[in-house]
């Protein structure tokens, strides 16, 4: 018998637009191994509480950037710049200079879901790729 493993990532997304969302689904719908919750708390203990059990975080900041850098500031310092991305499909004054100082990550979108595939992959290594490498080795149960 076969045992299929399945590893979760959970993926926090702040403030997702119509488009963002849209975007996620279609990719995810080829996924089973990462769960999305979105982030709409505006106030920093709101905040907190959602970034609870993320792995990562993906920050929208098409529509309010002021808010989505604050999540993005607090997302940094719970998780760290390399587990943190901002998304944007417009950009807004001094955004692209302040995420790329804190060493993270930012998309231009909106991107296909081969381009989401790639930044999952290199943002999420190698417990990104497991299940794939656990359903094709065969584990066997005892």
């Amino acid at each position: 018998m076969n045992i299929i493993e399945t590893v979760v990532h959970n993926i926090a997304l702040g403030y997702p637009t119509e488009s963002l969302s849209c975007q996620m689904a279609l990719w995810a719908n080829q996924r089973e191994d990462c769960g999305f919750e979105p982030v709409f708390g505006r106030s920093a203990p709101e905040i907190r509480q959602s970034l609870n059990g993320a792995d990562m975080v993906l920050v929208d900041a098409s529509d309010d950037h002021a808010q989505a850098i604050e999540l993005f500031s607090q997302s940094i310092a719970r998780l760290g710049s390399r587990r943190v991305a901002v998304y944007t499909e417009r950009m807004h004054e001094g955004l692209e200079l302040f995420v790329r100082t804190q060493g993270a990550w930012l998309l231009l979108g909106p991107l296909s879901s081969r381009q989401w595939e790639e930044f999952f992959s290199s943002m999420l290594p190698p417990a990104y790729q497991e299940p794939l490498l656990r359903q094709n080795s065969g584990h066997k149960a005892a």
